[in-house]
């Protein structure tokens, strides 16, 4: 098995129209935090080995998908050797879980699971079966995504004015999100679906809903905070509870507020869409980040949430700003923030004895594998790799 990191501007993919070598962010942390950052990594895989179970799965609590996010961290080690056991068994436990469909889950949460393991499977190169379970489970993630050829919740056309239309939910006719929809677009960037394919196109539609700023002219300024963060679903939705992180702790009135998860899984789309810099999508993201940066919270949450998918935030901070290629940021007002000597040693600092990390309950972060797997993932982002 061979691995390959993830690219630093999928632009080079979409001018050659094929998957070459892979381009990285030229690191700009200094050797200090590298050198934390490969002592980090090499305990928390030294953990992640320690507790992989004897079929090949880490926790499957809601699937294969944190397998498939452990299997990542190994194949993205360029420590562990090609034919590594540990990686061979975790591949094989995936490829359990593949449906007829092209889906991949265990009976739950098909999106999630079936990108996830998408990402991880398009790395494996020396498996002639994986190959066709790559382009099925693409076209499974394609299959689920609202578009103009289906009925939504009040038997309404899926129409490019839609609410619902270019999102992907939790499976099949469920209501769109944005974190199904990073985890769909990171799949079709690691497998190499082009970025002018039409589902990305339908994709930026629906992030483009889901931000407030003036130019989406979807929303107002009593439903969403026009700040240029984004939300997590479409306040037009149909019966749907309002998520309680996005209302600053006040139920239910008020207008929504973005935060960093899903503002930076956004910047990311965008960048994968390879919008324009000066785009004022992908301007007014890029300045809400800078302006909320930190690696303390996930900036956006009332106070008393502000550790909930903290670890998931760090993974869509890490590969959004590797995507984007800079390093040092700059503000507007000329501060330079090194976002990769500050990720780091944040997680460096808050690792466990054991080489494991643990967060909150909120969104299973207090699962030892997620976190850890998540941590890992943003450390390898934060190498420039």
């Amino acid at each position: 098995m061979t691995s390959r990191s993830y690219p630093r501007c999928f632009a080079f993919f979409c001018a050659t129209l094929m998957l070459l070598a892979p381009l990285s962010l030229a690191s700009a942390a200094d050797q200090q935090h590298l050198d934390q950052a490969s002592q980090s990594l090499d305990r928390g895989i030294a953990y992640l080995r320690q507790i992989q179970a004897e079929d090949g799965s880490w926790s499957t609590r809601g699937g294969p998908g944190i397998t498939a996010l452990c299997t990542q961290v190994l194949l993205d080690d360029p420590n562990t050797p090609s034919d590594d056991p540990a990686v061979k068994k975790a591949i094989d436990f995936i490829l359990t879980n593949v449906h007829e469909d092209g889906s991949i889950h265990g009976g739950m949460l098909q999106t999630y699971n079936t990108a996830i393991c998408l990402s991880t499977l398009s790395r494996v190169s020396d498996r002639p079966e994986v190959a066709e379970v790559i382009k099925n489970a693409q076209n499974f993630l394609k299959s689920v995504q609202w578009n103009d050829t289906m009925t939504g919740p009040k038997g309404d056309k899926v129409d490019a004015k839609h609410p619902w239309y270019g999102g992907v939910g939790y499976g099949p006719g469920s209501r769109p999100d944005m974190s199904n929809l990073f985890y769909m677009l990171q799949a079709f960037q690691d497998s190499g679906v082009d970025c002018n394919d039409p589902s990305v196109k339908r994709a930026v539609a629906f992030v483009s809903r889901l931000q407030g700023i003036e130019q989406n002219d979807t929303l107002n300024d009593t439903q969403v905070v026009m700040d240029g963060a984004v939300i997590y679903s479409s306040p037009a939705d149909v019966g749907q509870k309002r998520p309680r992180h996005e209302q600053g702790g006040q139920e239910p009135k008020g207008p929504l507020r973005g935060y960093g998860t899903m503002t930076y899984a956004a910047f990311k789309s965008y960048i994968y869409a390879q919008l324009d810099k000066n785009d004022p999508r992908v301007v007014a993201a890029k300045k809400w980040l800078l302006d909320n940066w930190t690696v303390d919270a996930n900036p956006g949450l009332p106070a008393e949430q502000s550790d909930n998918g903290l670890f998931y935030y760090f993974v869509t901070m890490s590969k959004a700003l590797n995507a984007n290629g800079e390093c040092p940021l700059k503000t507007a007002d000329g501060k330079e923030i090194d976002w990769q000597n500050d990720l780091i040693a944040k997680l460096a600092s808050i690792q466990q004895e054991d080489g494991s990390w643990q967060g909150s309950k909120r969104w299973h972060e207090d699962s030892k594998d997620l976190a850890t797997a998540y941590a890992c993932i943003a450390l390898q982002a934060a190498q420039g790799e």
